[in-house]
């Protein structure tokens, strides 16, 4: 009898244990994703890093220009040693980057050599404005600054003349896109550092001056709009240490003060437009002995609030190329102090997306 309460026994817990079993959740499989992957479930996600990229060329360069077009980045100009120079001049090489394949592509030279220009995006066309020229030495054009309106097709890979920007030539100025009108501002004149700023309509290929920015003269700042209206922030300034901020309500004409970076003042800092507003990455430090920086900051103006990123890598760079491309950051070139010497810069990054 006790042998049968015993099988009975043991077949009961045996069909129990088998539904048990049916009905048990299984731990999930380990996933690793890719560097720039994203996880999609609300259980993980990637932390944000930068991440480095291919490079135009392999020589470095500072004060270039750069801005995004649809989906592909731009870079060119700037300042650096190319192979076989004798000493650093301004560039006129002009590339595209392609983010689906992570390749560069060499495109239509800018029709001069430029450094420390002013730029803006109108449609399918890179607007240039203003900067510096330094010819190759022993090369028979002199030094200057520029005073053209150039910009960059799209479509048909070429460069186009515009009207000559009217205000007073200049380089280290800032350029951004607001309501469908392109903008620049302050800068280093001839003879003083400004704080002018300046409309362009590309319907009527006309200049009109505007307010001037607030805070006395100022360069090396950054630029970027949201919502249109228009940002500069940080800078080498009159009466500011370099983070402070203004807002530009272009329909009203009329600047006022911003939530400042809260970080310390610096210029050749990187600025452009991301998300629902703008980043801030990098620059040296003010003072007589600049530091290269490698802070990242966002500007989120629905909340005026300025939000810290994971820094770029290495120890800092100021004088380089940022831009967005389907709401992904990047960043390269640029220059560093080392050792009271600058070192060119010819690496590229970009910041894994956040969700917005």
């Amino acid at each position: 009898m006790k042998r049968i309460l015993i099988a009975m026994t043991v077949t009961a817990f045996l069909i129990l244990l088998a539904g048990c079993q049916k009905n048990a959740i299984q731990a999930p499989a380990a996933v690793v994703p890719a560097a720039n992957e994203k996880m999609t479930n609300n259980l993980a996600r990637l932390i944000p890093d930068w991440h480095q990229i291919s490079v135009p060329t392999t020589y470095g360069r500072k004060w270039a220009i750069g801005f995004s077009i649809g989906s592909e980045g731009y870079i060119g100009g700037g300042e650096g040693f190319p192979p076989g120079a004798s000493a650093q001049f301004t560039l006129q090489d002009f590339w595209q980057y392609d983010p689906a394949t992570n390749t560069w592509t060499q495109e239509a030279n800018i029709p001069y050599g430029v450094r420390s220009a002013a730029t803006f995006v109108l449609g399918t066309q890179g607007y240039v404005v203003s900067g510096y020229h330094e010819p190759p030495a022993g090369a028979s054009d002199v030094p200057g600054f520029i005073y053209h309106t150039v910009y960059y097709d799209q479509a048909s890979n070429s460069w186009n003349f515009k009207k000559d920007f009217p205000g007073e030539p200049r380089y280290a100025a800032v350029g951004t896109t607001i309501g469908g009108m392109g903008y620049i501002g302050t800068g280093n004149g001839k003879s003083n550092a400004l704080n002018d700023w300046w409309q362009y309509n590309s319907a009527t290929d006309t200049w009109t001056q505007k307010s001037p920015v607030p805070g006395g003269w100022r360069n090396n700042a950054v630029a970027f709009s949201a919502n249109n209206i228009g940002y500069v922030c940080s800078g080498w300034s009159q009466y500011y240490n370099g983070n402070d901020m203004w807002e530009y309500l272009s329909v009203l004409n009329r600047w006022v003060r911003a939530t400042d970076l809260p970080a310390i003042g610096r210029a050749e800092a990187t600025g452009f437009n991301w998300g629902q507003g703008g980043m801030v990455i990098g620059g040296n430090s003010s003072g007589s002995s600049p530091t290269a920086l490698n802070d990242v900051w966002s500007f989120d103006p629905s909340a005026s609030q300025w939000t810290q990123h994971p820094n770029i890598p290495g120890n800092g760079r100021g004088g380089a190329v940022g831009f967005s491309i389907n709401g992904t950051p990047y960043i390269g070139t640029g220059y560093n102090f080392l050792y009271d010497n600058e070192l060119f810069l010819s690496d590229f990054y970009y910041l894994d997306s956040y969700i917005l």
